[in-house]
């Protein structure tokens, strides 16, 4: 019922709103395309890896679509390339989990879906190897938080202490784990994250 509703919603946000000549842009690239339209991102650290620069228009975007209207075609797209650049970063034929970061419940019951959980769904489908395991709801959210785009680098990570928990600890132990999230900018999210699978 709500994937229908989701639908029935994005079409009339099409309607009212329709698509600007770059989100039809992104949306005629396959998976490839799409990685040599987009920058990449400077090299991360601790840890953390950003596949593009949120700086440019194109990949604010992308991640507009995916985030706030659940573009399928867009999503399925973006898998195809965090697929690659998982691919290229773990050795053959190793297992990993890929955990989304979750939303709160509150933030779930606003938007009606977690972009990140589609994307690990739409990754783990097309990874024909086996070796991505999807592991979502083993991470949860169990405090509703202030976006993150509303605060310093230091409340970014006071904000976050305490706010996830692990449902199924055996499930991630001694397992390599990637975690998963659309947007990084000071990190603070994904360390909180790591600290908590550690």
């Amino acid at each position: 019922m709500r994937s229908i509703l989701t639908a029935v919603v994005g079409a009339l946000i099409d309607l009212l709103f329709p698509k600007q000549r770059l989100v039809r842009e992104l949306e005629s690239r396959n998976g490839i395309a799409l990685r040599n339209f987009l920058p990449s991102a400077e090299r991360g650290r601790n840890g953390i890896r950003a596949i593009f620069s949120y700086r440019d228009r194109r990949v604010r975007a992308l991640i507009w679509e995916i985030k706030y209207r659940g573009n399928a075609g867009l999503i399925e797209t973006a898998a195809e390339v965090l697929l690659m650049e998982i691919h290229a970063l773990i050795p053959l034929g190793e297992k990993i989990l890929l955990i989304p970061i979750p939303l709160s419940g509150k933030r779930l019951r606003e938007r009606g879906f977690n972009q990140v959980e589609k994307l690990v769904t739409a990754i783990c489908k097309k990874d024909l190897s086996g070796s991505i395991e999807n592991g979502g709801g083993l991470l949860t959210k169990q405090k509703h938080t202030v976006p993150q785009t509303e605060l310093s680098r230091k409340e970014r990570m006071k904000n976050l202490t305490g706010a996830f928990v692990i449902a199924e600890p055996e499930r991630a132990r001694g397992r390599t784990c990637i975690v998963l999230d659309d947007v990084s900018t000071t990190g603070a999210t994904i360390a909180e994250a790591k600290k908590v699978l550690h």
